[in-house]
């Protein structure tokens, strides 16, 4: 009590004409309190505001939302859309992943659709396939999701060539109601023997493999983390596994995933504005198909 009573700090200090003890100002126990007490809210709200205007590590999302667009059209590369289709051995022989063309070829085909206006005046829908060129799997086929697969047996795993033989680059586009589409389709086809060549392992061994073998289509996918807001749109590869058999379509659409996100980023770096991204993302849905000449097809970003 002593300090208050005795204490030259005094902001509230009443002015005298006269001095008192030798001080211009008339000092008091309860002034001094009150100043202390003013001191340290001073304290405490520069260094309130200072970290708030400072702080810029992972700000607060205020609200976001989300839609999906079909792309007019999109190129397959290893950075918009990577796509491997891989094949397991049945559970009686431990779902090892493998490959083998004297067993089993996969072959992925792009199928453009136009219509095309006939002689007699009717437009009809036609369609142009070019069989991709495809080779085993590596990390860069992946590029910046190479994280997600680094545990895949990506040797095992058929991946497009990003280098076509036939074509200067694999775009998809559209879907089947529009009037021009680009699709691809995967055919997993049984090895067969011809006249001219016998390259194939017994057809009883063949038949032991492919028999409740299972079909994995590894494919991009994205979801939202609102709490990393520097790239809250995150990319992942997801799996569709289903089994082989001999009434089987798997398709799905290619669409794009875009994402707007208001931020309250304190006060130096506030911006109170949506940041928007966009990334291709596969819905996958289920139908039948029938066993054509012992192909197994599976249609897939139809």
């Amino acid at each position: 009590m002593r300090f208050f009573k005795n204490s030259q700090v005094d902001l509230f200090a009443v002015p005298i004409t006269l001095n008192h003890e030798g001080r211009a100002k008339a000092r008091s126990f309860h002034g001094a309190l009150l100043t202390v007490l003013f001191a340290g809210f001073m304290i405490w709200f520069i260094y309130s505001v200072s970290k708030q205007m400072f702080r810029h590590e992972n700000p607060n999302t205020i609200v976001f939302d989300s839609f999906q667009t079909i792309p007019d059209s999109m190129e397959l590369n290893s950075e918009t859309f990577p796509l491997a289709i891989g094949m397991q051995l049945p559970t009686s022989m431990n779902l090892a992943y493998f490959m083998d063309p004297e067993v089993y070829l996969a072959v992925i085909k792009l199928l453009i659709y136009y219509d095309e206006k006939l002689p007699d005046g009717t437009v009809t829908k036609s369609v142009k396939r070019i069989t991709l060129d495809t080779e085993p799997c590596t990390l860069a086929h992946f590029g910046s999701a190479q994280e997600s697969v680094k545990d895949l047996p990506l040797s095992t795993l058929h991946c497009i060539n990003p280098k076509q033989s036939s074509l200067e680059k694999v775009e998809l586009a559209g879907k089947e109601d529009f009037s021009t589409y680009k699709i691809l389709k995967i055919e997993i086809q049984q090895c067969k023997n011809t006249t001219n060549t016998s390259t194939c392992k017994p057809i009883e061994e063949i038949t032991k493999k492919l028999t409740l073998s299972w079909i994995n289509i590894i494919y991009m996918q994205s979801a939202i983390n609102p709490q990393n807001f520097t790239d809250p749109n995150q990319r992942f590869a997801a799996t569709y596994t289903t089994m082989l058999s001999p009434a089987m379509l798997k398709s799905g659409i290619i669409k794009l995933n875009h994402l707007n996100v208001v931020d309250d980023d304190g006060w130096l770096f506030e911006s109170k504005r949506p940041r928007s991204s966009s990334k291709p993302t596969m819905l996958l849905k289920i139908s039948t198909f029938n066993l054509i000449q012992d192909t197994f097809i599976v249609e897939s970003l139809n």
